[in-house]
């Protein structure tokens, strides 16, 4: 469950893991992971993006 609902929260935690990932060396398998955190943020963040996209439409657009 996030501990927070807004997805630039979760895009700002992706920024950070993908800066993280360019200090170390490119076979680091440190990188690698940092790209898949940076990964799982911005699928939260898009995820959320969602739910309000949806949420803010009237209710006979929602899907079922």
């Amino acid at each position: 469950m996030p501990d927070a609902w807004n997805a630039s929260i979760y895009r700002e935690r992706a920024a950070a893991w993908r800066n993280k990932a360019t200090t170390l060396p490119d076979d680091s398998r440190e990188r690698d992971i940092c790209g898949m955190i940076a990964r799982g943020y911005d699928d939260l963040a898009d995820i959320l993006e969602e739910r309000e996209r949806l949420s803010s439409q009237p209710p006979q657009m929602r899907p079922p």
